[in-house]
């Protein structure tokens, strides 16, 4: 018998998805927040679209809870497409809500809406493996600090502030800043 061991480093099969998706900032736009059911995803995520809304006033912020840790469906992902211009998808705070925030995000790039997805530094490779095997290697995150849940409540603010600092520029990012 022959054993065969399978490189879990090797070069992706999956051909690598040019991302080249982008809103204006300074234009109206909708920003949909997809929020997984992880402990305090409403909370942080709440934190998030109101300090945007202070950034950014002229932007109309909807949240879109999934009622789920994994993926959402595929009738919420056509929603947010038909009344949305960007996303912003989170939490990765765990093995499968990390798995169904990136794909949450990547479900929403392939409909032609602008995407990120917020993941906390602990699942950031696994996000990163997530999106190359996807074939989206350049697909939008941003990495959060770890943990976010049961965090007191002025921590997670200054969280949300930076991550909406953060944000736009991802938001706004074309094909000339991923090549």
């Amino acid at each position: 018998m022959t054993i065969q061991y399978i490189n879990p480093v090797a070069d992706c099969l999956t051909p690598m998805n040019p991302y080249s998706l982008s809103i204006e900032s300074n234009q109206p736009a909708t920003i949909a927040l997809v929020i997984n059911n992880i402990v305090d995803c409403d909370v942080f995520m709440g934190l998030v679209g109101d300090a945007l809304r202070g950034l950014h006033p002229h932007l109309t912020i909807k949240s879109y809870p999934t009622r789920q840790i994994t993926c959402a469906d595929n009738i919420l992902m056509d929603q947010i497409a038909a009344e949305c211009d960007a996303a912003v998808c989170a939490i990765g705070h765990c093995g499968s809500c990390t798995a169904g925030t990136v794909k949450d995000g990547i479900a929403l790039v392939e409909r032609g809406i602008p995407a990120v997805s917020l993941i906390t530094e602990v699942f950031w490779d696994q996000a990163d493996a997530l999106a190359r095997s996807l074939g989206w290697q350049d697909f939008p995150r941003l990495k959060l600090p770890y943990p976010i849940w049961g965090t007191e409540s002025g921590t997670m603010e200054l969280i949300a502030n930076q991550t909406a600092d953060e944000l736009m520029p991802l938001l706004e990012r074309s094909i000339a800043d991923v090549a």
